[in-house]
């Protein structure tokens, strides 16, 4: 929990790991990917409660199941992450 503590940026796929955006300090940021398949709000709402901002980095749907893994594009995720850096 210490290296959540002191993140500012939490980036990951959608799963229960996004829930350690509560052990961040205040003011940080939360992207979440996750296939247009498969879409809950659950992080988001848990990213404004502990007062981050949150983009969800939604992926084109793919065969293999509405929950696997994203495939993150990555021309999206540079993006948003220069957006993020220069708002941090």
């Amino acid at each position: 929990m210490t290296h959540y503590g002191q993140a500012k940026v939490l980036l990951g796929a959608h799963g229960a790991g996004m829930a350690n955006t509560l052990f961040m300090p205040a003011g940080g940021y939360h992207i979440e990917c996750f296939s247009s398949n498969y879409k809950n709000e659950c992080n988001r709402e848990l990213a404004g409660v502990a007062g981050h901002s949150y983009t969800p980095l939604v992926t084109p749907p793919h065969r293999h199941s509405p929950t696997d893994c994203p495939f993150v594009d990555l021309e999206h995720l540079e993006r948003v992450l220069k957006r993020v850096c220069t708002i941090l």
